[in-house]
Formats: structure tokens, C-alpha cells, sequence
């Protein structure tokens, strides 16, 4: 599976980059759904995170 475990700091995003950058695609995923109302963001929330597991990510070529 070639999973690599980081221990990253508390309070500093950057060093734990990967991460930060799935949940800003999530949230853009979820943005693009909410766009007049935000407080419906729950609702799509399965249906998106089901979408970014099977999507093929160009980087790696596979699913995360």
C-alpha cells in the first residue's frame, strides 16, 4: 500500500500538506453545493467524500 506515517506538530498545517490539500478539495466540493445556503453542507457531505474516494487522482494513478 506504501503508506508512510508522519508525525507532524500541533497548530502547523504546513507539515502535513497532503492532508491539507484533500480537505480543501473536499471543501470546494462542498462549497460548489451550497452555494445559496450553507447550512445544508451535512447533506452532501457522504455523496462527496464518496466521490473523492473513487475518483482517480492523476498523481498517484490510483484511488486515495
Amino acid at each position: 500500500l506504501r503508506v508512510e506515517k508522519r508525525i507532524t506538530t500541533t497548530y502547523h498545517h504546513q507539515c502535513n500538506c497532503l492532508c491539507e490539500r484533500q480537505m480543501r478539495t473536499v471543501k470546494t466540493m462542498l462549497a460548489s453545493h451550497c452555494e445559496k445556503d450553507h447550512r445544508t453542507w451535512d447533506i452532501f457531505l457522504q455523496a462527496d467524500i464518496f466521490a473523492y474516494n473513487t475518483s482517480l487522482q492523476a498523481s498517484l494513478r490510483m484511488t486515495p
